[in-house]
């Protein structure tokens, strides 16, 4: 059968018919530059396949064999294999393996409807169902590194990459940056709400101030506040660095940070019993009471609460100044034994001999903290037959340790800290080794201080609340220190009543709160006790029908 012919004119009709201006002209062909033209990128595929070549024996049609070569990529994780040539295949389906296909495949994209079951520690490690969100991993991953007080550098550490990539593969570890300014607006975030929560609260602040060992003034203001559900709460509103020590600057920082977070309903202000915070929680009183929505409390008379433990520390302060000899002698036997590892051997073999049973070993103190000085003697106490041990050998280097002058410690600590070739020399020998009277001394100091360190701890706390059990806290030290008094009648009780004095009045208040407490006998022990003024007494009982 004949195909029909086709005249090119039928088809593309007459040349002549179309017009000249209509026509078709190609553009002319540039100029080579001498440039190649840039290849295409590889795709990222290839990250997570591997090329191989497969060679495949072929049979003809005729019989004949042949071999021929095909392109392959095999997965990394799986060992699935695909056909790889440029020319026929492209890479769709090796991605589509990758995220559908291939279990094995650490970044892929599981349904967000996934949920998986985990425990929950902050209910009771009870079992819920959760899926993965990059949000709340981000806000953990921030929430880790400011609780352990970690550095932003470390999400961008290889063994957190790996740990990650085997614990969470699908959360992508942040950089440094991203995790500073993903910081910030979390902390922004955090303030306006807590703002917001402590604005229907009635707030209590305490306030310290300190100096680093760089030489650098430092104060916190911290709140504390009660919730509709009379659990008790605290949040460190600012800590900041601060010029000085003075009352003005303590004022006027405490006046901005009250400003800035909106602090109206204040309470109190509890501060370290010094002239510096009288003053500058004086000023802060005025500012409140001017400002227009003052909501201060009888004009904020008792706005000024001064720290019990500190009291208890300036009262503990004057009766170490008394056995400052004999602290000192059991101070140094004890860096004796922590100055080197030979020494430290040397007295754990004299435990051993002694037959002291007890886990724990002599620690150090801070001279600057009783608290501190306290369990060094308690400690020390426990061993006491060991240090006797190393005193009784003529030839220990125990003995000879206390020969020396008291200088070359701090000479050789002021040449490693500054640096200088030059420190502080003393000519005088070193205080100790401990005698019995020293010993004896110290069991009694130490019972007597147990009392100050367990009512310190107990007023210390800042999650239950202590103003209710103040008073009683100070019954007892005051009967501490009248049971001292029998035996040792040259003590001066003069500043202890002095800090009582003060104390128990502010104290006072909370506690007909107290089942337990009898508003009558408060004035009692205000007059006999305290030494207080009756005048004190009188206005007191005038508060008596409100209990």
């Amino acid at each position: 059968m004949e195909e029909p012919a086709y005249n090119e004119s039928e088809m593309h009709g007459n040349d002549d018919s179309i017009p000249c201006s209509d026509a078709v002209v190609p553009s002319p062909l540039e100029p080579s530059t001498g440039k190649r033209k840039p290849c295409k990128k590889e795709s990222d595929v290839w990250e997570h396949f591997e090329k191989y070549d497969l060679v495949l024996d072929l049979k003809g049609v005729d019989g004949s064999k042949r071999k021929e070569v095909e392109k392959r990529a095999k997965c990394k994780y799986c060992c699935a294999t695909y056909a790889s040539d440029t020319k026929k295949n492209g890479t769709s389906n090796m991605w589509k393996h990758l995220n559908k296909q291939c279990l094995q495949y650490p970044y892929r994209h599981k349904d967000k409807n996934i949920r998986t079951l985990a425990f929950d520690a902050s209910k009771g490690n009870a079992l819920v169902s959760r899926n993965f969100n990059k949000d709340d991993c981000l806000d953990a991953c921030i929430r880790m590194v400011v609780r352990d007080e970690l550095p932003f550098s470390f999400v961008e550490g290889e063994g957190f990459k790996e740990f990650c990539s085997v614990a969470c593969p699908q959360f992508n570890p942040p950089s440094r940056r991203t995790l500073g300014r993903r910081f910030v607006e979390m902390y922004t975030k955090m303030k306006e709400k807590l703002k917001v929560d402590l604005r229907s609260h009635r707030i209590c602040h305490t306030t310290d101030t300190w100096t680093s060992v760089q030489n650098v003034n430092y104060m916190v203001l911290t709140a504390h506040f009660v919730d509709s559900d009379y659990k008790m709460h605290k949040r460190i509103l600012n800590f900041c660095v601060i010029d000085s020590h003075k009352w003005e600057s303590i004022g006027k920082l405490l006046e901005n940070c009250l400003i800035d977070w909106g602090h109206e309903k204040i309470l109190t202000i509890t501060a370290d019993n010094a002239a510096a915070n009288t003053k500058a929680i004086e000023y802060v009183r005025k500012k409140i009471n001017g400002w227009k929505d003052s909501n201060s409390v009888l004009g904020g008379v008792h706005m000024h609460m001064r720290c019990s433990a500190h009291i208890i520390n300036l009262i503990v302060k004057e009766g170490l100044k008394r056995l400052e000899s004999s602290i000192v002698a059991i101070r140094n036997a004890v860096k004796f034994v922590r100055s080197s590892p030979s020494r430290l051997s040397y007295f754990k073999m004299c435990v051993e001999t002694e037959k002291i049973e007890c886990k724990g070993l002599v620690v150090m103190d801070v001279p600057a903290r009783w608290n501190s000085t306290y369990l060094m003697l308690d400690a020390a106490l426990k061993f006491r037959k060991a240090f006797d041990r190393m005193g009784d050998d003529p030839d220990s280097s125990y003995l000879m340790y206390f020969k020396e002058d008291e200088g070359d410690d701090e000479r050789i600590e002021g040449i490693e800290g500054s640096g200088k070739g030059k420190g502080k020399s003393k000519t005088s020998k070193r205080v100790g080794p401990p005698s019995d009277e020293g010993w004896e001394k110290s069991v009694t100091f130490v019972m007597f201080l147990k009392t100050f360190y367990d009512v310190t701890l107990k007023i210390s706390a800042s999650l239950h609340p202590t103003s209710h059990s103040t008073f009683h806290d100070l019954l007892a030290i005051d009967g501490e220190i009248r049971e001292l008094y029998r035996y040792d009648v040259t003590i001066d009780r003069t500043r202890p009543n002095f800090h009582f004095g003060i104390r128990a009045k502010s104290c006072a208040c909370p506690t007909p709160g107290e089942c337990r407490a009898q508003m009558t006998f408060l004035p009692f022990l205000f007059q006999f006790i305290f030494k207080i003024s009756l005048d004190f007494c009188r206005k007191f009982g005038r508060v008596s029908p409100v209990f």
